[in-house]
């Protein structure tokens, strides 16, 4: 099963991608003051690393100070359970 993570911290944004525990692209940058629009981009860009749309992805789960923000994602994990 392929699935992606997006960490959207105060500082930076973290993006991976996962295939049976396996990584198969990931990705960081500097979160700024658009949170969500940088882990949009991130997603984006994992992606395309992996060689994949976003159809084949079965679920996507986000964590993070801001993680709420990533409006694309299935499931946000609290920080305080990640």
């Amino acid at each position: 099963m392929i699935v992606a993570g997006i960490d959207v911290g105060g500082k930076n944004v973290h993006a991976v991608i996962m295939k049976n525990g396996d990584i198969l692209a990931k990705a960081e940058a500097p979160s700024g003051i658009k949170k969500a629009e940088v882990a949009e981009q991130l997603y984006n860009e994992v992606l395309k690393q992996a060689g994949l749309k976003r159809e084949d992805v079965a679920r996507v789960v986000a964590t993070g100070s801001s993680g709420q923000r990533v409006t694309f994602a299935d499931g946000v994990i609290p920080d305080a359970a990640a």
